[in-house]
């Protein structure tokens, strides 16, 4: 083939894809804003581009060239996907195209190899498929690559003789008659339909339509076309594979398609979160569930979820820089066959630094792991560096231009940024803003008020949680959908009546008048509940559907520990002890004098507030704050003498009596310090717990504390008693954290291990030691929550013993005493999990503080005050468990366990199991390679034995893949490239857990992608069945298989199967699965299919006006939801300009206005458009006939 032909025919691609996306750029633009060519086009276009289009006058898309289109689209999409529902697979045929366009504009003769032409040929059809080229022009592209495919590449010299030589060749011409099909001669791809035909001087004229037009042609350029009709016949084995590889490359939303693929135990409720993913409008979800549930491993699945549906590269981690030095991510994303990369300071900086130049975030850290500590000020905003004349700047996040965007962003311990005014939480919101899925995951959103929960949401769904306002609103309906979901759980007296009165209750505020009351789930729900009778599946339907309507239920997955009932027991015990006369004495002293010089300098009412940290450090270890007591005196008597700002009305600094009375008490401060016994009753009994563990089979131990001081006071006096320990702060370096979790796993033989591990806070967040199950508090946190987050390090899923034992050493007479005997004992979080109770906590927790810190109450008011309180809550946290303890008399199980695996079963997809998906290999590669035993073994794991040359075509098949860097397909390139004619696989998860160095083959394997494209249906297929058994009624049923592709605001593909009996339609494609291959005779049953296409009329027909109307509902819900937000915004812009006195102020506020309500239009003409659209195309893939046999 002619190379001049390839280049004319590529760029002619190109030029026809460049009047394809300014067309489709030219209709979505404009409903971005009416400011649309300076934001979205000349903004994104380099400083040379925009150069250019003024020096040329430019005012069109039209008249940009391909590249120029490219980067707005790319550059614009975050502001398209905000008004219309784009793929991320969309956005990557932008990035492919750039390639194709770079390898072609300035080609000169010298043409790449046919296997990348093949390749780019492949980029520019789906680009052209996706962004609306001409039908004309798509076909010419197939045409191309399949004439490309038997075509040998030939110097420019040996193409012109081949075509003068076969020029040469009489052709007979058959004749050609009006609305015959002809072919040209020169290009015989080139096909059209004869329009009318007359004679000119004795030579006949056709005139014929080809690609939209008519042309004209003579006699010796056109020969008929006249192809043989035929038939695909297939066996079984190739219609499994076919229907599998159409499964694999068209996901279905309602399946999934991580069920097995990572090296993890199945376990269903982890896989309820990618569901959530898969069915939201936009992939952004708070994974809340319980400490030790196994949030990381969610996380991994919605990855494993997204890569089957599109090409996910660019993922970043943020986490705690604990897990970073344990590797926790690191080694966790490997159970996934997944490469993250740990980054550190210096090297992030790099990254920016090299993004900032290249314009693109560097390949090798595609897929990265950062520390919240790294994100200051500098990663930001940038930074200056050198010294001297010599000075240079280190970019910032926010110099980018353009900015990097992100395939995914997984925020771990996601509270972290629960305070808008930091450095982190800005960081993260610039990466959540700029990436297509966002994955938040903390068991603590609410750490102590509504607030935290509230930033969180506005991070991850912006779009929808506006502000406090709109969040307060929202909010609003749910108590009377929790209530409503109690009532119909526990279904006492009339149930159905006061569920629908809650509801509707619900719907009268305003979030339920405008957003849940057009919701067709409400509708459904009210229909539903107003019938007489419920079987037990629309029971647990109406629970399933009435939570859905939970304002928050979409972006926030929470699983509780009690819901999945797989953990052990938790026996706790108080070790009480009281200080010593002298113990006493320092402490009480200590505190006074706090109090008096603070009095003193603030006269305020706040004192008990400012002193709670030394309350709580005197009462967690006297003697570990005994040394920095000479430091606390001398910094509070140098605020009173030597800051004339602290003077106070009514009392001078020259006072001989003030002065006598501050110094004595110092003095005796230190006195009592220095003169401190060394008997420590609280100590003695922290030795007697850890030499009773010592005698155990398990003798590790993680001691608590929350402050230093007292880890190093411990640490010191457990250093003489030969016990092997360490201590984990904030000063131990990362590399010392991850070889002392290492040590302190390895048994007590080992001479390196680690008895015991000392930690403070920092220690209870992220790291997991189900290995160890003994946890000694020296001290509690006033937080309940904090106090779940430390018992969930060794209680958690995983842990190996059946009990945990929990020690809490508690100082009597203290306040710490009183908070703890008076209401975290009596509310039982040591004895249960009570972290589900997110929101009681909370209020626990807000509730301790208000009651420490009122100056009203005298100590004995203060005490009852906390038993009231924990009474209260109680009967809360009570409530709840008996709750689910009357829902599983009521149903007979647990009704979430039995909820999630039925959306888990539903979700399942045979089609894509492992056992399909080993066929699908099994027959690409005899397909491919000849009849031959190339996978061998019975059992898992299996091998994989193929020839050099085998290896070889394989390698050929593998190179016109997508190129994606990952760690599977760099390691399946190396083994096709080596020598080894041997490795080792698994199609089985457990296997794959056990053995970490085999290639685990799973539905996104290079080598199963490599058979779905050899198995790609691209003709009908046509197939004789035989099933034998009971399920089914013996006869003999023709049916046909058709492949739906919705088009809308959601679109999907599925298969649809069409029989004349019902029953056989229902379990066609389940049945197709165990038949056998039998012989067909077409002719016989050409009828029957052409009834059946009659058939599948009327149900296409039926679906279509259901699916409109389904997508006009959701039209109007959204179209609702968004206008009631709108309308919240508006009133909020219009309070703030009239409340404004600045003029600035004010013109900053109205232009705000104006790109809301600019942005609000095009939003809404962007639903109405998906809606307009809305329709199902079809495509007849199987005609066949079953044979049903009785057993």
């Amino acid at each position: 083939m002619n190379q001049e032909y390839i280049i004319s025919k590529m760029n002619q691609y190109l030029h026809k894809s460049t009047i394809a996306l300014s067309e489709w750029l030219s209709v979505k633009l404009p409903r971005i804003s009416d400011s649309w060519w300076t934001e979205c086009v000349l903004d994104n276009l380099s400083h040379y581009q925009r150069g250019r289009i003024v020096e040329q006058s430019i005012k069109t898309l039209q008249e940009l060239d391909l590249a120029a289109l490219l980067r707005v689209a790319n550059k614009s999409w975050y502001e398209l996907r905000s008004v219309f529902y784009l793929t991320q697979q969309e956005r990557e045929y932008l990035r492919k195209m750039r390639s194709v366009r770079n390898n072609w504009a300035h080609c000169a003769g010298n043409i790449p190899d046919k296997d990348i032409i093949e390749h780019e040929l492949g980029v520019v059809l789906q680009f052209a498929e996706t962004y609306g080229a001409g039908a004309d022009i798509r076909e010419d592209i197939r045409s191309f690559q399949k004439e490309l495919s038997g075509a040998c590449l030939v110097p420019q010299e040996s193409a012109i003789s081949a075509q003068s030589s076969e020029a040469e060749k009489e052709i007979a011409t058959p004749t050609i008659t009006e609305k015959s099909i002809v072919f040209l001669k020169s290009d015989p791809t080139v096909k059209g339909m004869v329009f009318s035909i007359c004679e000119i001087d004795g030579t006949v004229k056709y005139e014929v339509f080809v690609n939209g037009e008519i042309k004209t042609f003579y006699a010796d350029q056109v020969l008929p076309d006249n192809p043989v009709l035929t038939y695909k016949i297939v066996d079984i084995h190739t219609l499994q594979s076919s229907l599998t590889a159409y499964q694999l490359k068209n996901p279905n939303i309602e399946n999934l398609y991580s069920l097995n693929a990572a090296r993890i135990d199945f376990v269903p409720y982890q896989f309820r979160p990618a569901l959530k993913i898969i069915k939201s409008d936009v992939p952004r979800l708070l994974i809340a569930d319980s400490v030790g549930v196994g949030k990381t491993i969610e996380a991994g699945l919605i990855l494993k979820e997204l890569q089957a549906r599109s090409d996910i590269q660019r993922v970043l981690v943020i986490c705690p820089k604990p897990l970073v030095a344990e590797r926790k991510w690191e080694l966790e994303m490997k159970r996934f066959d997944e490469e993250f990369i740990p980054v550190d300071g210096s090297t992030l900086r790099q990254i920016i630094s090299d993004t900032d130049r290249d314009g693109v975030w560097p390949e090798r850290y595609n897929k990265a792991i950062i520390p919240y500590s790294l994100l200051g000020n500098d990663i930001l905003h940038g930074s200056d560096t050198g010294n001297g004349m010599l000075k240079s700047i280190n970019p910032g996040l926010l110099d980018l231009d353009p900015a990097p965007y992100f395939d995914m962003v997984i925020v771990d311990e996601a509270h972290h940024i629960r305070h808008d005014n930091t450095q982190a939480y800005a960081v993260v919101k610039y990466l959540c803003d700029h990436a297509d899925s966002v994955i938040f995951l903390t068991a603590t959103p609410l750490q102590t008020s509504d607030q935290d929960l509230y930033t969180l949401l506005n991070v991850l769904r912006p779009d929808v949680i506006l502000d406090q306002e709109t969040f307060k609103m929202m909010a609003k309906p749910n108590p009377y959908i929790n209530q409503a979901v109690h009532i119909i759980r526990t279904q006492a007296g009339n149930w159905a009546e006061s569920a629908i009165t809650l509801l509707k209750k619900a719907v009268r505020t305003q979030w339920g008048r405008h957003i849940i009351a057009p919701n067709p789930i409400y509708q459904s729900v009210i229909a539903q509940l107003s019938q007489n009778e419920f079987s037990r599946e629309e029971r647990v339907q109406i629970i399933s559907s009435v939570e859905k309507l939970h304002s928050f239920s979409s972006i926030i997955n929470r699983t509780r520990r009690q819901d999945i009932q797989d953990f052990c027991i938790r026996r706790s015990y108080t070790i009480d002890t009281a200080f010593t006369r002298e113990q006493r004495e320092l402490h009480d002293e200590l505190l006074q004098f706090e109090a008096a010089t603070l009095s003193f300098l603030h006269n305020s009412k706040s004192i008990l507030f400012m002193m709670s940290s030394i309350r709580r450090q005197a009462a967690s270890c006297i003697y570990g704050l005994a040394p920095f007591i000479k430091a606390i005196t001398q910094r509070r008597l140098s605020q009173i003498w030597d800051d004339p700002e602290f003077e106070v009305e009514g009392l001078r600094l020259d006072s001989e009596t003030s002065s006598e009375y501050f110094m004595k008490s110092a003095k005796h401060l230190l006195e009592l310090a220095d003169n401190l016994p060394e008997d420590d009753p609280k100590f003695d009994s922290l030795m007697k717990i850890i030499k009773e563990n010592q005698e155990q089979e398990n003798n590790k131990i993680i001691i608590f504390s929350t402050f230093r001081h007292t880890l190093a006071y411990v640490s010191e006096k457990l250093s003489f008693t030969g016990l092997r320990l360490a201590q984990i702060d904030g000063s131990v370096k990362d590399e010392n954290r991850y070889a002392l979790r290492s040590r302190f796993q390895k048994s007590r033989e080992e001479p390196d291990a680690i008895d015991l591990l000392l930690f403070t806070e920092v220690g209870s967040e992220g790291l997991d030691y189900q290995f160890c199950n003994t946890m000694i508090n020296y001290d509690l946190p006033w937080n309940p929550m904090r106090i779940e987050q430390r018992i969930g390090r060794i209680d958690r899923r995983g842990q190996q013993s059946d009990v945990v034992n929990i020690y809490n050493l508690i100082t009597t007479d203290t306040i710490d005493a009183d908070i703890y005997h008076r209401c975290l004992v009596r509310i039982g979080i040591f004895e249960q999990s009570i972290g589900e109770c997110a929101e009681i906590l909370g209020e626990i927790s807000r509730e301790i503080q208000n009651i420490v810190f009122d100056t009203s109450l005298t100590d004995e008011e203060r005490k009852v005050k906390f038993e009231q309180m924990a009474d209260n809550e109680v009967r809360k946290i009570q409530e709840l468990k008996q709750l689910e303890e009357d829902e599983k008399q009521l149903f007979g199980f647990s009704l979430y366990d039995y909820t999630v695996s039925k959306e888990v079963q539903a979700a399942e997809n045979p089609w894509v199991s492992p056992d399909n998906i080993q066929l699908l290999i099994s027959d690409y590669l005899n397909s491919r390679l000849g009849d031959g035993n190339y996978i061998l073994g019975e059992r898992e794991p299996k091998t994989l034995r193929f020839s050099a040359e085998a290896r070889r075509i394989l390698l050929d098949d593998f190179r016109k893949l997508p190129e994606i860097r990952s760690m599977v397909r760099r390691g399946w390139e190396l083994y096709l490239k080596g020598s080894k004619p041997n490795c080792t696989i698994t199609f089985d998860n457990k296997c794959a857990e056990q053995n970490r160095n085999v290639f685990f083959i799973t539905n996104i394997h290079p080598l199963v992608k490599q058979a779905a494209e050899y198995f790609g249906i691209t003709d009908i297929l046509y197939i004789g069945a035989l099933v034998t058994g009971l399920e089914l009624k013996p006869g003999i049923y023709p049916f046909s298989i058709y492949a739906w592709e919705y088009f809308g605001n959601r679109p999907q593909r599925k298969l649809t199967a069409v029989c004349e009996d019902p029953d056989v339609q229902e379990e066609l494609l389940n049945s197709l699965q165990v038949a056998k291959t039998v012989e067909l005779d077409i002719n016989q049953y050409k009828l029957s299919w052409q009834l059946l296409e009659k058939k599948h009329l009327q149900v296409w027909k039926f679906e279509k006006v259901r699916y409109k109307e389904k997508e006009e509902a959701l039209l109007r819900y959204k179209s609702e939801s968004l206008t009631n937000r709108f309308n919240i915004r508006r009133r909020l812009l219009q309070q703030q300009i009239q409340d404004a006195y600045d003029e600035k102020i004010k013109r900053m506020r109205k232009a705000e206005l104006e790109n809301a309500e600019a942005q609000y239009h095009a939003q809404i003409n962007g639903l109405r458009w998906e809606a307009e659209k809305a329709d199902i195309h079809i495509k007849l893939l199987v005609n066949g006939v079953l044979f049903v046999e009785g057993g």
